[in-house]
């Protein structure tokens, strides 16, 4: 198994490079650095061109979502690690705030993390979720109380140049996560 693991990543390793190189000269880069291919590497399916601009536009939200990583309090965008009162388990929900969706505060179960204008307000990133729910309502008392934490590898996603079919860049990021017991 470990053979074929390391076979299938120095696949993706040289398929990513193929399309690392022509961005790194276009940039006037003479190596590829390993942020490009840590933008590359998980996209290789992404059917929109790797661009300057993309590239500037994944440093930016991984600065982003580094900087709601080290808040200090529940925000729009983190994780929970959560059961709720019928005993159902998720292991990273997400975090939404500020009557997101039907005025309320709550737990996404399910859904893809998608990233909206991309920046960091008062209440954390401007996101929203892309696959649906369920969803889980909780109380501002609930957020407020939420204290234990840990750091969990969560995958986010944003836009490419337009929205279509793999046109979604994924970018996985250690994140805090949140315990809640509701």
């Amino acid at each position: 198994m470990n053979t074929l693991k390391t076979l299938v990543n120095s696949m993706v390793l040289e398929e990513g490079l193929k399309k690392a190189k022509p961005l790194a000269e276009q940039m006037g880069l003479e190596s590829v650095p390993d942020e490009m291919l840590e933008m590359i590497c998980p996209n290789l399916n992404y059917s929109g061109q790797f661009t300057p601009t993309l590239y500037a536009r994944f440093q930016n939200v991984k600065r982003l979502l580094k900087e709601l990583a080290e808040q200090t309090t529940p925000k729009h965008g983190h994780i929970v690690k959560f059961t709720n009162q019928y005993g159902s388990y998720d292991e990273s929900a997400l975090l939404l705030r500020e009557g997101e969706i039907r005025g309320q505060n709550l737990i996404a179960c399910v859904g893809g993390k998608n990233l909206g204008d991309l920046e960091l307000r008062d209440y954390g990133l401007d996101m929203h979720i892309g696959c649906g729910g369920p969803f889980e309502p909780v109380s501002e008392t609930q957020i407020q109380s939420m204290t234990e934490f840990d750091i969990h590898e969560t995958t986010y996603n944003f836009w490419g140049q337009t929205p279509c079919a793999n046109g979604m860049i994924n970018i996985k990021v250690p994140m805090k996560r949140w315990i809640l017991t509701v």
